[in-house]
C-alpha cells in the first residue's frame, strides 16, 4: 500500500465515521503511517477524534457558507493532500468550497433510481458537482455506469465488497439441518425497504403448505403496519418481529435470507450474510443485484420469490472467500484510488 500520505475524511456527521470508517482510519494509520484527519458536523464521532465544521450539517442551510470557509481552514491547518468526502451534503461542500487539494467523492449510492421528474434535481445537481470532482469511488454497478457516461476521464474506483466488514466478528458457519424453513428478513420497516412484499412471501408459503418461519428484524414507521398486515393475512404465528438488533445471530439460524427493497446502495446485512455464509434471495434492482453469490428474481414476483427462497435454502452456494469482505481490503482499495488521483492531479 502507498505510504506518506496526508488525508482529510469529510462526513456531515460524526455517526458516518462511526459505523463506517473507525475501522479503515485505523488500518490506514497502523499499517501504512497515512496522517489522517476526520472532519464532520455534529454530532462528533464517538469512537474518533474529528474536527467540528461549524454550519455542516446533514441537510444544506442558510449556514453552508461558514462551512466551506470552515472547511478551507480545516485543509490548511492539517496541510492535507487529498480529502475523500462522503454523505451529499458534505460531499457538495467539499467540492463547491476550492480546498486547494484534490477531492474524492466516496459515493454510497447516488440518491436516486429509475426515471422521471423526481430524479431530475438530484441528477442535476450532481451532474454539475462532477466539474469539481477529481476522484470517484462507487459501490454498485448502477452508480459506476451513471458516472463512467457522465464522467469518463475521472478516475474512479468501486468496492465490490463496501467499505468492509470485521470479518472476524462474522465467522463461516455451516447451516443447520432441519425441515423447517428458517428466514430472515432485515432492515428497515419504510416504503424503500418494502418489508410488506416480505409477508406475502410468507402469505404464498402458507398457502402452498411449506413449514417456515419468518424473521423480520428492525423497526420504522411501517412496523406496526406490518404486524397489522400478518394479522390480516392469517400469519401471524409464523412471522416474528423482534425489532432493532445486532443480525449476526440471526443470520446464523437463518436457512436463507429474503431481501425486498425497491433500491440500495449495496446492503450491508447483505454482506454480512455471505460472510456468515448464508443464500440470499433478492429482487433485481439497483443495488441488490451486486451482492456477491445473490439468487435474484424480478421485482414484484412473491412467487417467485417463495421458490426462489425454499431452492437457495436447500442448495449449495458458491460465496467469494471472507478477505473479499474485509474492511483491509477496502482500506488498501481507496489508499492505492486516493494516490492514483493525486498523482494525476499533480502532473
Amino acid at each position: 500500500m502507498p505510504r506518506n500520505l496526508r488525508i482529510g475524511l469529510l462526513v456531515s456527521t460524526g455517526q458516518t465515521i462511526d459505523a463506517f470508517f473507525i475501522p479503515i482510519i485505523k488500518r490506514w494509520r497502523e499499517e501504512s503511517d497515512f496522517f489522517v484527519s476526520a472532519a464532520s458536523g455534529e454530532p462528533l464521532p464517538i469512537h474518533e477524534d474529528a474536527h467540528a465544521i461549524s454550519g455542516l450539517t446533514r441537510t444544506p442551510n442558510i449556514r453552508s457558507p461558514y462551512a466551506m470557509k470552515a472547511l478551507r481552514r480545516w485543509v490548511e491547518l492539517e496541510s492535507l493532500d487529498v480529502v475523500l468526502t462522503n454523505t451529499a451534503t458534505a460531499s457538495a461542500l467539499a467540492r463547491t468550497s476550492r480546498l486547494g487539494v484534490p477531492v474524492v467523492y466516496f459515493c454510497h449510492g447516488l440518491h436516486w433510481n429509475g426515471h422521471g421528474p423526481r430524479t431530475w434535481a438530484a441528477r442535476f445537481t450532481e451532474n454539475a458537482l462532477l466539474r469539481n470532482t477529481d476522484g470517484i469511488i462507487t459501490i454498485n454497478s448502477d452508480d459506476e455506469s451513471w458516472f463512467a457516461r457522465r464522467a469518463p476521464d475521472i478516475p474512479r474506483a468501486r468496492l465490490r465488497g463496501g467499505v468492509g466488514l470485521d470479518i472476524e466478528q462474522y465467522p463461516r458457519t455451516p447451516r443447520s439441518t432441519h425441515e423447517q424453513l428458517n428466514l430472515l428478513w432485515v432492515g428497515e420497516f419504510s416504503q424503500r425497504k418494502n418489508p410488506m412484499e416480505a409477508l406475502r412471501v410468507a402469505e404464498a408459503l402458507k398457502k402452498n403448505s411449506v413449514a417456515f418461519e419468518l424473521i423480520m428484524l428492525g423497526d420504522g414507521r411501517l412496523l406496526a403496519a406490518a404486524k397489522q398486515m400478518s394479522k390480516q393475512l392469517y400469519i401471524s404465528d409464523y412471522v416474528q418481529f423482534p425489532g432493532r438488533a445486532a443480525p449476526l445471530e440471526y443470520l446464523k439460524a437463518a436457512d436463507a435470507i429474503i431481501h425486498t427493497a425497491e433500491w440500495e446502495g449495496l446492503p450491508r446485512v447483505l454482506l454480512e450474510a455471505v460472510a456468515v455464509g448464508r443464500p440470499i434471495v433478492g429482487y433485481d434492482v439497483k443495488g441488490v443485484r451486486d451482492v456477491p453469490g445473490i439468487r435474484l428474481v424480478p421485482r414484484h414476483m412473491t412467487d417467485a420469490m417463495m421458490m426462489a427462497a425454499q431452492i437457495a435454502a436447500r442448495q449449495p452456494i458458491s460465496l467469494p472467500e471472507p478477505e473479499f469482505l474485509s474492511y483491509e481490503h477496502a482500506a488498501d482499495s481507496v489508499a492505492t484510488h486516493l494516490t492514483l488521483v493525486l498523482a494525476a492531479a499533480r502532473k
